[in-house]
């Protein structure tokens, strides 16, 4: 969460993203991490099974989500994915490409 509202950071699972780098992306003061009942509020969706696309935020992809053939996202319940390409993902949610794993 930043001043701006969401902001949504996709990632490869082995990776986490960075509070700074993503601080540093949007020129805006160090992020907050959401509660679960915020994502739930502000997405629609539960906690743990939040879509990569589908609801008003910001998304940042990290470059090496790119390099993937394809990837699963949430599938709007926390029991629940999606398997998508990367692309299909940024044409979803109009993202943006830059690097904030850590």
């Amino acid at each position: 969460m930043t001043e701006r509202g969401l902001v949504v950071g996709i990632v490869k699972g082995e990776n986490r993203a960075s509070l700074k780098r993503v601080a540093q992306a949007l020129d805006v003061e160090l992020p907050r991490l959401a509660y679960a009942d915020e994502i739930v509020e502000l997405t629609g969706y539960e906690y743990g099974g939040t879509p990569s696309w589908g609801f008003e935020a910001i998304f940042l992809v990290d470059p090496r989500v790119m390099d993937e053939p394809y990837v699963v996202t949430g599938g709007g319940k926390a029991t629940s994915l999606i398997k998508t390409t990367p692309d299909a993902i940024l044409q979803a949610n109009q993202g943006t490409v830059v690097r904030i794993r850590k």
